[in-house]
């Protein structure tokens, strides 16, 4: 089956979907069982278009890799801020990231953010544990690259 990056959206922005209402209420709401099959969804096809791409050498994959590289700098960015903010009350400049952090927030760990199920933390730990994730799904996917254009 071909995998292409119109399936791959359509489960990111369903994803984006059902996790929205969620994530911006947490702690107040609670994730249920649809959040995580979702997250857990869209989890898996991230990895499998990553895998599909590396397989196929005709594919293009610097979207999926500009696609990681700028999940993976929006969690570092939501944490950080998130840490500005509760250490700085009251503070101007950092209120206009607090505004830059939240499209971020929704566009990158949002999809995800069924995991926190089982973690149960704040969204700006939560954010670098999602920018973890997909650290280790772009350094698999660079390793395995390489491997194969050895071959």
């Amino acid at each position: 089956m071909k995998i292409n990056f119109k399936h791959v959206l359509v489960v990111y922005i369903t994803a984006i979907g059902v996790n929205l209402l969620d994530s911006v209420k947490y702690p107040d709401s609670k994730i249920g069982l649809v959040n995580v099959a979702v997250s857990l969804l869209a989890f898996a096809t991230i990895i499998i278009f990553s895998n599909y791409q590396i397989r196929n050498s005709n594919s293009n994959s610097k979207r999926n890799n500009v696609f990681l590289v700028a999940a993976i700098w929006s969690g570092i960015l939501v944490y950080i801020i998130t840490v500005f903010k509760d250490v700085m009350l009251n503070n101007t400049i950092l209120d206009m990231f607090s505004n830059i952090q939240f499209p971020l927030y929704i566009l990158f760990v949002t999809p995800l953010f069924g995991l926190n199920y089982f973690l149960e933390v704040t969204y700006g730990k939560l954010s670098m544990i999602i920018a973890i994730v997909y650290s280790v799904v772009l350094i698999i996917k660079v390793f395995l690259e390489k491997k194969y254009a050895r071959n």
